[in-house]
């Protein structure tokens, strides 16, 4: 706080320049100077959602961009959502963080915050630890080098031999690779020539033996609980056609009759709220618990 009100009187200056008649005829051209002016509002009045928004809204084609390049570079089937919506916050993050005095350009400045939120995001779907995978990627290995070397496959007491290791040893190294090679319910899969726009999921074809299990069906009341409490409704229907209808954005849109931008606004605003709920019920959990 106390570098913002450091540069306010800055701020201040350039909001009468631009509340004069000359300003406003600049103004009324969109480009980069209403853009600034968003900036002056937005230091001026930290915190100012609206103007926060503006800005979110404005630069959102580089999140896009950044969301492209980074997922070519991974042969992870991440969907564009969600390197968007982890973007965004990287984005907003930017948006709080930059500074004028520093001479550069805020596209330069918020890639890298952009890049390093959707690579943390793809870092989080990666689940496994690092034990297990090298122990799967060990056990592949011996695997590989025996039926190269003997041109058969190996028995369970061949691979004991070939690692060097006991019985037991080799149950829990199995046991991490049957983990490892588990199948991605996020994983899209192609039902031969009939998939309709809406590609068929893997989630779609295993069934949930755990649903009825008491954590799952309490820890599901008490996410609904924290999904009805600070959402509003047109929030709350937002979730529902996104995640339980498995509407687009796009459709989302049309179905309220605004821009596709301000749907995925208001979803970005929608998780960071979320996150906000589970923080506070984490730490009230734990003070509880103290």
């Amino acid at each position: 706080m106390g570098r913002i009100r450091e540069k306010q009187p800055f701020f201040r200056e350039k909001a009468m320049e631009y509340q004069s008649g000359e300003a406003q005829d600049r103004r009324s051209i969109k480009s980069p100077i209403s853009i600034q002016a968003t900036w002056i509002q937005y230091k001026l009045h930290p915190g100012n959602l609206a103007m926060r928004n503006r800005l979110v809204e404005h630069y959102m084609p580089l999140v896009s961009y950044h969301a492209k390049r980074v997922s070519l570079k991974t042969n992870k089937r991440t969907v564009a959502e969600e390197l968007m919506t982890a973007g965004a916050f990287g984005l907003m993050d930017a948006i709080d963080a930059f500074d004028f005095d520093r001479g550069i350009k805020f596209e330069t400045f918020s890639s890298h915050r952009i890049r390093g939120a959707m690579l943390d995001e793809l870092r989080s779907q990666d689940w496994l630890p690092r034990l297990i995978r090298s122990r799967n990627t060990r056990l592949e290995q011996a695997k590989t080098s025996w039926l190269g070397q003997r041109g058969y496959a190996p028995t369970d007491d061949d691979l004991c031999q070939s690692m060097n290791v006991d019985r037991k040893e080799y149950r829990k190294i199995t046991r991490d690779a049957n983990v490892a090679c588990r199948v991605s319910l996020n994983q899209q899969v192609a039902d031969n020539n009939e998939a309709t726009d809406r590609d068929l999921c893997g989630s779609h074809t295993l069934a949930d033996t755990s649903c009825n299990a008491p954590n799952v069906i309490a820890q599901k009341l008490e996410l609904r609980e924290l999904i009805l409490e600070d959402l509003s409704r047109i929030e709350r229907l937002i979730v529902l056609l996104y995640y339980y209808e498995g509407m687009t954005m796009k459709e989302i849109s049309l179905t309220f009759d605004i821009s596709e931008s301000r749907v995925c606004q208001m979803h970005t605003m929608i998780l960071a709220k979320l996150r906000n709920q589970l923080r506070r019920h984490e730490l009230t959990t734990t003070a509880a618990l103290a």
